[in-house]
């Protein structure tokens, strides 16, 4: 049954559904039924929508995958992506398992550039569902492990190398040309008294954070639980729990506490996004009763 469902969306879609709604739109058209702005805008809205690549698809899941997780098709992997080695593992954990719960080298019409990369020479733990956006670079080596918590978003042209550990919490989300490392790949040594420091630390982030563009997480990074690191350019390198509350914005080269007491409105995004455009009008903010706040920071 997967594997029918697979065929339809790598192959009926595309190759038959998508020419078939291309020919009806420009008849539509020339019928003088649709005028031609509104044709054109339908053509390039799904002439530039994802496509999913079959055989990709099924190499990564049954090569990566336990053979019971394989066979649902979780994984879903899109044009423009290069399996670069794939003799590491993969695991979903502690959530079910459902058909294109995972899409890895996902395009969004907008700030990609070049290929998507797989690199998993160590294990992949995916907690739950998410987008891997097209650009991205995940890089694993032997032994290393990568967690990557439930409602996760890694944006276009992400850089991971994860030589260590590198733990993601639920509801993660990293923005675009982000650069998260657990290693400096190389020792230095002080030339004062001789002591050469470790080159790997495990990088640990917390719930609900969201890391805006150009972001650099060196090794050692551990963040509190609704944390926003705020764009661009920020380099995150240290502990924040030790001194940084929950509901805090973190931003600058070293970061440090820009506000506290803040949180990205996670739930429903889109529709509450909508909703505070419609009434925010030409104000600099409004005002919400303190009751409805848990229910916009939380998905």
């Amino acid at each position: 049954m997967y594997l029918l469902k697979l065929i339809k969306i790598t192959f009926i879609d595309s190759y038959i559904i998508l020419p078939i709604k291309i020919i009806s739109y420009y008849i539509l058209g020339i019928l003088f039924i649709y005028k031609w702005e509104t044709v054109f805008n339908k053509v390039e809205l799904i002439t530039s929508s994802n496509h999913v690549s079959f055989w990709k698809t099924i190499y990564l899941n049954y090569r990566s995958l336990p053979k019971e997780q394989a066979k649902y098709f979780p994984i879903h992997v899109y044009n423009g992506t290069q399996l670069i080695s794939t003799k590491g593992k993969i695991l979903i954990e502690n959530s079910p398992v459902k058909f294109g719960m995972i899409k890895w080298g996902w395009f969004h019409s907008f700030r990609s550039q070049g290929k998507t990369r797989i690199q998993n020479n160590g294990l992949i733990k995916f907690r739950g569902s998410g987008k891997i956006f097209l650009g991205c670079e995940i890089v694993t080596w032997p032994n290393a492990t990568l967690t990557i918590g439930n409602s996760f978003f890694i944006g276009e042209n992400v850089l991971l190398y994860c030589q260590n550990s590198i733990y993601m919490s639920e509801s993660v989300c990293i923005s675009y040309q982000c650069d998260i490392s657990d290693s400096d790949f190389h020792y230095c040594v002080d030339v004062n008294d001789g002591i050469i420091t470790r080159k790997n630390a495990p990088i640990y982030i917390g719930a609900y954070n969201w890391i805006a563009n150009r972001t650099t997480v060196k090794k050692g990074t551990v963040t509190p639980d609704h944390t926003i690191v705020a764009s661009a350019n920020a380099v995150l390198s240290k502990d924040y729990t030790k001194s940084v509350e929950p509901f805090s914005i973190l931003g600058g080269c070293p970061a440090k506490v820009i506000k506290t007491g803040i949180s990205r409105i996670w739930h429903d995004e889109l529709a509450n996004i909508a909703r505070i455009d419609g009434i925010i009008s030409d104000k600099n903010s409004i005002n919400i009763p303190k009751a409805d706040i848990s229910k916009l920071i939380q998905l």
